[in-house]
């Protein structure tokens, strides 16, 4: 039948990487498609191939994404709106003892 032995190990090797191809495709240098393929590989093994590591990866890139976002969106305002601030102008009101 349509799912004899040999047949579905060809299938699950697609899902498993075991068969596919093995040369860089026409116009690429084999060394430039070898070192991406390499640092592609580098990275899905440390940071996204078990989900404890990817869901810390997730944590930690939107936790820092959204610190960085915050110090540039304030320091943004600050330029734009440097003297009409109270800790720009606070001075001028300072109380005399």
């Amino acid at each position: 039948g349509l799912w004899d032995m040999n047949n579905r190990a060809r299938f699950v090797g697609l899902f498993h990487g075991k068969q596919g191809r093995q040369h860089a495709p026409a116009g690429l240098a084999q060394g430039s498609a070898s070192a991406g393929a390499a640092a592609s590989r580098f990275i899905y093994n440390t940071f996204f191939k078990y989900s404890p590591t990817y869901m810390t990866t997730v944590m930690l890139t939107a936790t820092f994404a959204g610190l960085a976002f915050d110090n540039v969106m304030n320091g943004l305002w600050d330029m734009n709106n440097r003297g009409k601030q109270w800790k720009d102008i606070k001075n001028n009101y300072a109380e005399e003892d």
